[in-house]
């Protein structure tokens, strides 16, 4: 049926080296909870030319030990995802870099990306455009239904609990909670640092915190700043 089911760490890091390696429409399901084992992760669709454009349904299940230490840009389970689906998905662990765009989830969203179901509880630190769910939301990406328990830390600005940066006036963002603490130096909040001012943002929840480490002004409890509608 094309879809390649997915029951171990091995598995995942198959389906991860099939769609890097040019398969960018692969389609999977877990049929496992799954532990990574904190071994050195390289994301799904690593970059921005090789996008993961498939789907991806977790199934309910959970993907723990996710473990990423480094520089590169596009950090995360996912690292950016164009026109992709990304459904019923849990991810527990650690992702570090000195680089930009870091989640738990994916990196960046692009297109007509859609993230549904999903919870991260993973520690997220990168430069800028850190966030639980997705560190940068580009074309009209839509987050239904997700929530971040982790911490997220930019070292420079932009950070938040489900998308650092909701950039598309047809973006969404609906039904999501943030429970964990952000920090960045500006433009932090703990649901999205900033978006469009025509994207939805409507019927979300935080109970986490945001912590602004300098005196900017671009802090806020659901949202700091939007752009112009466009």
């Amino acid at each position: 049926d094309g879809i390649f089911y997915i029951a171990t760490g091995a598995e995942l890091a198959w389906f991860a080296n099939h769609v890097n390696d040019g398969n960018y429409n692969s389609k999977g399901v877990l049929t496992a909870d799954i532990d990574l084992s904190d071994f050195d992760w390289t994301p799904i669709g690593k970059a921005k030319a090789t996008a993961f454009s498939g789907e991806l349904d977790g199934a309910g299940h959970t993907v723990s030990g996710l473990y990423i230490n480094g520089s590169a840009n596009y950090s995360g389970l996912f690292g950016y995802a164009n026109n992709a689906t990304i459904e019923n998905l849990t991810v527990a662990g650690e992702v570090t870099t000195t680089g930009n765009y870091a989640a738990g989830i994916a990196a960046a969203t692009d297109g007509t990306t859609s993230m549904t179901r999903c919870v991260s509880m993973t520690n997220v630190k990168a430069k800028q455009y850190a966030a639980g769910i997705a560190g940068y939301a580009y074309g009209s990406s839509q987050i239904d239904r997700c929530q971040n328990l982790g911490d997220i830390t930019a070292t420079s600005n932009y950070a938040a609990g489900i998308t650092a940066y909701l950039y598309g006036a047809a973006g969404k963002l609906t039904n999501c909670h943030n429970d964990g603490t952000v920090t960045a130096t500006g433009y932090v909040a703990t649901l999205v640092a900033t978006s469009n001012a025509a994207a939805t943002i409507k019927h979300n929840l935080n109970t986490g915190k945001a912590v602004c480490t300098t005196t900017a002004t671009t802090v806020g409890n659901v949202r700091a700043t939007t752009t112009a509608a466009t």
